[in-house]
């Protein structure tokens, strides 16, 4: 089992702030605490994640396939996406989103929302586990017309397991792209750089958000085939107030939560809904992102 010092030889874990520069990391404009294990594996935490450290560690879930013995395989998702149960967050139930990345992958016959089809010149690429948690904390950050309810960015763990290329189902021509965005990113960090190692996994960490998608929903008969369509329209309207949109945005992404009896909960005028699934999350064609400052 690998262990992981959380206390940096301190005997109790430091609050976000008391951490050693050290451990300091930023990448694409979001912090992290960096923790490497005795066997090379690396976890790297949010600032969310960071409270909930001794919770998020692969002992609970990864090791010896946790997360499929113990979680669920998340339906419609076309990646490996699991629910898992987890207790104990200092009185929080929330459950775990685990989620390993298909960065370099070839995305095949990817829906693309027929929204931005016509005019998207940018390719199509899953977004590496750096730019999916920096393009969520984008939206996360985003003013009040832009915001929209989201699963928790936790961590980023990179187990200490080696792969060759074709086990992981990453294409080599890809790596350039995804190495070029971070290294002009990490030129100027006061801390160690972070580089991608191809022959890793990568597995991202959320905090699982309540509710059903609203596809479900319609199949329930909670939300009419017109009300699901507008409701897309409507999550789309408010990335684009923050420069984004999820190119294969469909009715799966959208997470809406059931009333006691029929129908679907509001609040003071609109459904409750939310956004999940952020690996085609991208700034809209022509949108720059202002660097948000370091540290």
């Amino acid at each position: 089992m690998e262990r992981y010092d959380l206390t940096f030889r301190r005997g109790f874990r430091p609050a976000w702030e008391g951490v050693p520069a050290a451990a300091h990391r930023c990448v694409f404009g979001v912090d992290y605490v960096s923790a490497r294990g005795m066997q090379g594996g690396e976890l790297f935490f949010t600032s969310y994640g960071w409270r909930l450290a001794e919770h998020l560690l692969p002992q609970h879930w990864f090791n010896d396939r946790q997360y499929r013995l113990l979680g669920r395989r998340l339906e419609g998702s076309t990646g490996a996406v699991y629910k898992f149960p987890q207790a104990g967050w200092r009185g929080d139930r929330r459950d775990l989103v685990i989620k390993f990345s298909r960065v370099a992958q070839h995305p095949g016959d990817v829906y693309i929302w027929p929204e931005v089809a016509g005019a998207w010149t940018g390719g199509t690429m899953f977004l590496s586990p750096f730019e999916e948690f920096a393009n969520l904390n984008h939206l996360r950050l985003s003013g009040p017309d832009a915001c929209i309810p989201t699963q928790l960015p936790l961590a980023i763990y990179s187990p200490p397991l080696h792969f060759h290329d074709w086990q992981l189902g990453r294409h080599v021509g890809r790596f350039s792209a995804y190495d070029r965005r971070l290294e002009a990113d990490q030129t100027e960090v006061d801390n160690p750089p972070v580089h991608y190692e191809w022959d890793r996994l990568y597995i991202l960490l959320y905090g699982w958000l309540d509710g059903v998608d609203v596809e479900e929903a319609h199949e329930n008969g909670r939300i009419s085939k017109a009300s699901m369509e507008q409701l897309s329209i409507r999550v789309d309207g408010r990335l684009a107030c923050s420069g984004l949109v999820v190119l294969d945005h469909k009715p799966r992404h959208i997470i809406v939560r059931p009333a006691a009896q029929t129908g679907l909960r509001k609040g003071r005028a609109d459904v409750l809904y939310g956004l999940v699934d952020y690996e085609l999350l991208v700034g809209r064609e022509g949108t720059v992102f202002p660097k948000r400052p370091r540290g």
